[in-house]
């Protein structure tokens, strides 16, 4: 596990980040629905004034 660790390491210096493309995969349905909602303003919960208030709507 050492070598291993110390191998990535070396190659992030290397390399002046990760040594492998991170990447998301597509969106899915669900997700760009929640995305174009919130850009709409659609389906969004009420304004809180407190975070007492908002604590109270979560464990109601």
């Amino acid at each position: 596990m050492t070598t291993a660790t110390t191998i990535f390491y070396k190659q992030a210096l290397r390399y002046n980040g990760l040594p492998f493309e991170v990447k998301l995969d597509g969106l899915n349905q669900e997700t760009l629905k929640t995305i174009d909602d919130a850009r709409n303003k659609k389906n969004l919960s009420k304004e809180f004034t407190s975070v007492d208030d908002l604590m109270e709507s979560l464990n109601a």
